[in-house]
C-alpha cells in the first residue's frame, strides 16, 4: 500500500494506456479467473497486467482532500497508473452516477487528465474513461 500521494501542478499524462488496451488485459482477466470475484482479486490481476507491460503502478494510494488551506480528509484511489491516470475497479451489478462522480472527483482532486471505471460484475465488464477537463 502506497502512504500517500498529492499530485501536482507537474503532471504528464503519457495517454499510452487505451481504453483498448485495458479492454485486452480485461479480457485475459476474465477469461482466466471468470466472472463473479471480488473486487480486489481483479484489481491485483489488473496490477499484475499494468506491471507485465511495463507501467508504473501504485495502488490504494490516499489522495488529500484539501480545503481552503485545510487537509479536510482523504480518499483512496485504487490505482494510480504512471502518476497520471486513475483506475477505479468496481464488483458491481452495473456501472452507476456516483461511480462516475467518485472518479471525476479523483481527477479533480489529483489534477490527473485520464481514469478508467471500469466494473467486472457476475457475468460481464465494463470499462468507462473519464476525462479531467481542468
Amino acid at each position: 500500500m502506497t502512504d500517500k500521494i498529492f499530485i501536482g501542478d507537474d503532471v504528464t499524462s503519457s495517454l499510452k494506456l487505451t481504453k483498448e488496451k485495458l479492454t485486452e488485459m480485461i479480457e485475459s482477466i476474465t477469461k482466466s479467473l471468470g466472472f463473479g470475484l471480488p473486487e480486489s482479486i481483479y484489481q491485483n490481476a489488473l496490477d499484475y497486467e499494468l506491471r507485465n507491460h511495463l507501467f508504473s503502478v501504485e495502488q490504494e494510494v490516499n489522495i488529500d482532500i484539501v480545503y481552503g488551506l485545510f487537509r479536510v480528509g482523504n480518499v483512496r484511489a485504487d490505482i494510480i497508473v504512471d502518476q497520471s491516470i486513475i483506475i477505479e475497479m468496481k464488483a458491481v451489478d452495473k456501472i452507476k452516477p456516483k461511480h462516475r462522480s467518485q472518479l471525476d472527483r479523483y481527477l479533480k482532486f489529483t489534477k490527473c487528465a485520464q481514469g478508467f471505471l471500469i466494473n467486472i460484475s457476475y457475468d460481464n465488464y465494463e470499462i468507462e474513461e473519464i476525462k479531467n477537463h481542468l
